[in-house]
């Protein structure tokens, strides 16, 4: 990701001194913002008056929580170009790369929508379906658009399996998280 801001060519390599002091900047960053929640969460406990929401530890942690979430889903998807170009993971060209960071990302939007089917609050026989149905459609529509942006499709197909695994992990699972306690 510091790549595409720092004018730096695919392939040029930052110096030893630049990376250590990006990693220290981020930890810096890192450590500023998980401490800023954490201390506004202690001064809310002892005086909430004012501090609102800031006072309910689940709030702060669920903020944490999403924060290292995206964190993580934006760093793979601006790094795995660079990954699949390495040696080690198949040496592609940048053209041969497109495909699989839109498969990446489609990847995440099969679980977006597969999660938006209880919003709807369908009958649960229907729900059952769906649950099944619908990661299989968006898994269509990225085979489409990769298609109409006229990649090979057909070495993609085995991420189906995947999707399939997703699903049988789903109606696996033997409690509702929610109801545990």
């Amino acid at each position: 990701m510091f790549r595409q801001y720092s004018g730096l060519a695919p392939g040029a390599k930052l110096d030893a001194k630049a990376d250590h002091l990006i990693l220290i900047l981020s930890a810096i960053g890192l450590l500023a913002i998980v401490g800023g929640l954490l201390g506004a969460n202690k001064m809310a406990k002892s005086n909430p008056e004012g501090w609102g929401a800031m006072q309910y530890p689940q709030l702060v942690l669920g903020m944490l929580a999403i924060f290292t979430y995206v964190g993580v889903e934006v760093s793979i998807g601006s790094n795995l170009g660079e990954l699949l170009m390495t040696k080690a993971f198949g040496s592609l060209t940048e053209s041969e790369v497109a495909p699989y960071i839109s498969l990446y990302w489609g990847g995440l939007m099969i679980g977006r929508w597969a999660g938006a089917i209880a919003v709807f609050n369908p009958a649960e026989g229907l729900k059952k379906i769906l649950y099944i149905v619908v990661p299989y459609v968006a898994f269509g529509v990225i085979l489409l658009a990769i298609y109409l942006a006229e990649f090979e499709v057909v070495h993609l197909l085995g991420f189906s399996a995947c999707v399939a695994l997703q699903i049988i992990g789903f109606f696996s699972r033997k409690r509702q998280p929610s109801t545990d306690t």
